[in-house]
């Protein structure tokens, strides 16, 4: 796990199927106040323009984190520990209207090694989504993130397939190199949303842009692609507290470079379709389930055609007014960059509790499987070239967290994070420990 995945790209411009879905039980929020932006200015603006202004507000915020990590590096043995202090400050501008919506964020998470200087690090983030309201359950998403984050080691956590089914293919790390290596990330994002009872339509639209440097400063354009997708849903209230929909998705990847280091056109082409249901029960209840197929194409002629199941079941339960209990089960049979295979079938299952001890305590909980298998008999021998042994990983990881939160504006944290992979290909297995302390203020 890398620094910069405490702020991971992600959209979320609207609810999963129905607007209505499940509300999830109040917690101490780290919602401050912040300032008008109208009042901010009135120096050097006049009174008219003031009151305008104010109905956007200010916020920012300061963090600061130690980190403690056994195994900086991501080796399979004698995993070198260091310790890293991080400073992450953030502004952002959030209007108060009372019809559409529109927010901007900016947040920086800069890095230090207490031994492994040459590790330093400077990732940041720029987060902007407006909302466009059409009706009184209809509206337009729309959104756009820039993100300069990194990746250390010789060895990604996870496999690298998608478990968000918007999303089909996942980040990309160069495993061969022990370096840091830099990725620049732009998503672009297209929501629009009908919703008028019993039927409610979405079509989520993204392009992401995905370029990466060594540690060398040396551009990697083997790796860097486009990729866009498209995923319509359409659901219908068949009874009172459930949906049925439907859910088709075109997704397309293209890279820079016509082949890669392995001589190889890494294009693809994914067909996936999900039928299902959701489940919206009082604000107690909430459960998506989806069953369906993908299919996946590739332009290199190398690699034939695969296709197999996929399932995505997720639900969210307020167990008490003070407990919620949420779980996800997925199936992927996805593409995958690995050179050797252009396939990965991944089960994942997580389960998480967050429970609010007391009114400004706050104790959260989380565990993951991931059983994944990198089906390299779907490549061809060319040229002499043969796939290594067919990988299948294991990977276990569990988090324990606790926040206090001291007012509106300041609180404090202290989690655990443990990864254990277990691997057939001996190099590919991994432990890691990771201890984190942080004190945050916002305005």
């Amino acid at each position: 796990m890398c620094a910069g995945a405490f702020f991971a790209p992600g959209f979320a411009l609207a609810q999963t199927t129905k607007q209505s879905a499940v509300n999830l039980r109040p917690v101490p929020g780290f919602q401050s106040e912040g300032l008008e932006l109208g009042t901010m200015l009135s120096p050097m603006l006049n009174p008219n323009t003031v009151q305008t202004l104010n109905s956007f507000r200010v916020r920012a915020g300061l963090k600061v984190m130690e980190e403690f990590d056994d195994n900086v590096f991501n080796t399979p043995e004698n995993g070198v520990a260091d310790k890293i202090f991080h400073i992450m400050p953030s502004i952002g501008l959030e209007s108060d209207w009372d019809r559409h919506a529109f927010s901007t964020n900016f947040a920086v998470d800069k890095g230090y090694y207490e031994e492994n200087t040459s590790q330093d690090f400077y990732d940041y983030i720029l987060d902007t989504k407006a909302r466009i309201d059409i009706q009184d359950q209809s509206n337009l998403g729309l959104g756009y993130i820039h993100a300069r984050q990194h990746q250390i080691g010789n060895a990604p956590l996870t496999a690298p397939t998608a478990f968000d089914p918007a999303n089909p293919f996942g980040p990309v790390v160069d495993t061969t190199n022990n370096g840091t290596i830099v990725y620049h990330q732009d998503i672009f994002a297209l929501q629009p949303v009908f919703s008028t009872d019993p039927l409610i339509a979405r079509i989520n639209i993204d392009g992401q842009r995905w370029s990466y440097v060594n540690n060398n400063n040396v551009d990697l354009g083997f790796q860097n692609f486009w990729q866009y997708a498209i995923t319509p849903r359409v659901g219908y209230q068949a009874w009172e507290d459930t949906s049925l929909y439907v859910e088709p998705q075109y997704s397309q990847r293209i890279y820079d470079s016509d082949q890669d280091a392995n001589g190889f056109n890494q294009n693809s082409r994914e067909y996936q379709v999900m039928f299902g249901l959701t489940y919206d029960f009082a604000d107690v209840t909430y459960v998506d389930i989806g069953i369906g197929v993908v299919h996946s194409t590739f332009t290199d002629p190398a690699f034939t055609p695969t296709t197999g199941p996929t399932f995505d079941i997720s639900g969210i339960w307020n167990a008490t007014e003070l407990l919620t209990l949420n779980a996800r089960l997925l199936q992927s049979n996805l593409a995958t960059t690995d050179f050797e295979t252009k396939q990965v079938a991944t089960n994942f299952f997580s389960l998480g509790a967050d429970w609010e001890a007391r009114d400004n305590l706050y104790f959260n909980v989380s565990g993951t499987y991931i059983d994944a298998v990198y089906q390299s008999d779907n490549l061809t021998p060319q040229g002499g070239f043969f796939p290594s042994e067919q990988r299948h990983d294991k990977t276990w990881s569990y988090s324990v967290g606790l926040t206090y939160y001291f007012l509106d504006y300041l609180t404090a944290n202290v989690s655990y994070l443990f990864t254990d992979r277990k691997s057939n290909i001996e190099a590919d297995k991994l432990t890691k420990r990771q201890w984190f302390l942080s004190i945050a203020a916002k305005i």
